[in-house]
């Protein structure tokens, strides 16, 4: 219409618009380029206001004069390629900075670098946070981060120890002669390594990388302060020889670890040289007399196959722990109390005498016999056979009990649980779209529910609600029924003993109640299991992850279930592309 002038501009809410809006604004430089990187997604909100907060602070305190060797760095920016040579240089003068070991592994017989594409020839050594090291420079350097992530006190070392020295990877290991006022000097540890995708992540052509960790079972905090990076390598270019030189490396920190002192020798056997910074700390202690000791060995179950060389999860004989086998009188789907493979145990004697054991070197000594490698809740429970219980409960009500289409039933039973969830303030509500029957349905397998970690661990209680509303009762209500009723009650025995309040074990009457409890569940499930495979409904299949969780449950009176899990590891691995 005319007379009413051009249309008002639309609001700028782009990246674009946003950066170019703060380009406008009169001010703080700083606050300047802190907008433009957060319009174009390079920093977070979180971000924005911890620099902002520091920078306030700074500036309130007059205490910016050491921030002038940073902003020098590439000729005050100019050179933007030299900005990471100086930073480097610069950190690496930093007093207290720990700086990590640069080590060569061998890709082929002879002594060569691990090829990385990309990388000159002359720079394919991998660097290597040696826990030996880092555990020494925490000690002198960092008492805060010490007490925190490493040794909390005296209390909480004593009360882990009152219990664990009953585990029984200790037969014949050198802890088990060491006197009690020693072992009040010695701190218990864990190692993670997991395969965790690098590049192209959730993409079927993603390529990952094998990262190891280590930690303080001792230890609080976040997953970035308490889980300690060692490395990450891309594990396509390993080699058997690869392997072998990095087991023997981790074994040979986690020798000195267990001696207290820095080693002699370096992990190849030779000395070292007197006059280089190796050989004027050889001897000396790492911590003051205090020492550690690896516990427990924690990670997926491919991991243990490909990496340590241990049974894989569906072979004939799936178990590094004691000698079950698939089918026959040893089988792992017998969970009774009385159950053959429970005579087969292996104990570190035994399992070294066996000819068909893994040879992967961190096994070969006394220090770490098979028996250090525990399996954890997190992917054998929550990203294990739950995820096939809830699955199998969600094929039952969408495609057998409820009336409407298995869509229209899947978005029924989802509103129901985000209602649930939501009323009963869970910690971690479910957060996947089921807005298709393949969320819990596949192709040529057994119904397995999509999700988190901890989003299945949480949706117990609100799983066993649904079944309740939308069950028809018969034989499949009252078995299914009671599957989630003891789902609900494992979880809170747990709870009852939390570990942040100081519970590295269970009570031993809380113990036997979650051992009953597993068993009771896995041979139900079993039964139901077999019945719906003779009814030919394809649902509620037997996982070895049961059995794997059997290990856990039978230990729970010695170790606290949620010590050995590998949440913070796989947390750290989120870390991982990154670095």
């Amino acid at each position: 219409m005319a007379g009413l002038g051009p249309p008002p501009k639309k609001k700028r809410t782009t990246s674009a618009g946003i950066a170019a809006a703060a380009r406008e604004l009169p001010g703080s430089r700083l606050r300047v380029w802190l907008l433009e990187q957060f319009a174009w997604g390079l920093l977070s909100p979180q971000q924005v206001q911890a620099i902002s907060a520091a920078a306030l602070h700074d500036a309130r305190e007059r205490t910016v004069t050491d921030l002038e060797p940073l902003a020098k760095l590439g000729s005050s920016g100019q050179h933007s390629n030299n900005v990471n040579r100086d930073l480097m240089r610069l950190v690496g003068q930093e007093p207290l900075m720990y700086n990590p070991s640069r080590t060569t592994l061998r890709k082929n017989a002879s002594e060569v670098p691990v090829p990385v594409d990309g990388v000159p020839s002359d720079e394919h050594a991998y660097t290597i946070s040696l826990p030996h090291e880092l555990f020494s420079s925490l000690y002198h350097n960092y008492k805060a981060a010490w007490k925190q992530v490493i040794m909390p006190g005296q209390a909480f070392l004593d009360r882990f120890w009152k219990s664990a020295r009953g585990l029984p990877q200790w037969e014949g290991h050198p802890l088990a002669s060491e006197p009690s006022h020693q072992v009040r000097k010695i701190i218990p540890l864990s190692l993670h390594g997991d395969e965790t995708p690098v590049l192209a992540k959730g993409k079927i052509w993603s390529s990952s990388a094998l990262v190891m960790s280590w930690a303080s079972l001792l230890g609080s905090g976040s997953t970035k302060q308490s889980q300690l990076y060692i490395w990450a390598a891309w594990h396509k270019s390993f080699s058997k020889e690869t392997n072998d030189d990095l087991w023997s490396l981790l074994l040979w920190s986690f020798e000195a670890l267990w001696s207290g002192v820095f080693p002699k020798k370096d992990w190849r056997g030779y000395d070292f040289d007197p006059h280089s910074p190796e050989g004027q700390r050889a001897g000396q202690y790492l911590a003051d007399g205090y020492r550690a000791v690896l516990v427990a060995s924690c990670g997926d179950l491919d991991y243990m196959a490909q990496f340590q060389g241990l049974p894989r999860w569906n072979s004939n004989s799936p178990c590094c722990l004691c000698q079950c086998q698939k089918k026959g009188d040893r089988s792992w789907h017998c969970f009774a109390e009385d159950a053959a493979w429970r005579t087969t145990l292996w104990t570190p004697a035994a399992w070294k005498a066996w000819p068909s054991r893994s040879m992967n070197r961190m096994f070969q000594k006394d220090l770490c016999s098979v028996l250090v490698v525990h399996f954890d809740l997190m992917h054998c429970r929550y990203l294990g056979y739950l995820q096939q219980l809830y699955g199998s409960v969600f094929w039952v009500l969408c495609e057998e009990t409820m009336q409407g289409s298995p869509s229209d039933n899947l978005h029924e039973l989802w509103g129901f649980l985000k209602t649930y969830q939501s009323t009963h303030k869970v910690h971690s509500p479910y957060s996947q779209r089921l807005n298709k029957v393949s969320m819990y349905k596949k192709k040529t397998d057994f119904p397995k529910l999509r999700g988190k970690a901890a989003e299945i661990k949480d949706m117990a209680a609100a799983v066993r609600a649904m079944w309740g509303h939308f069950g028809v009762p018969g034989q499949d209500f009252q078995e299914i029924g009671l599957l989630l009723d003891l789902t609900c009650k494992f979880e809170e025995i747990l709870e009852e003993w939390p570990i942040a309040d100081g519970y590295f074990c269970l009570p031993a009457e809380a113990a036997d109640r979650l051992k009953t409890n597993f068993r009771d569940f896995a041979c139900l499930y079993v039964m139901v299991g077999d019945r719906f495979r003779s009814e030919d409904r394809r649902a509620f299949n037997p996982t070895e992850k049961m059995h794997a969780c059997e290990h856990i449950v039978m230990l729970s009176h010695l170790i606290h279930p949620g010590l050995t899990s590998c949440w913070r590891g796989e947390d750290r691995n989120e870390w991982s592309p990154a670095l």
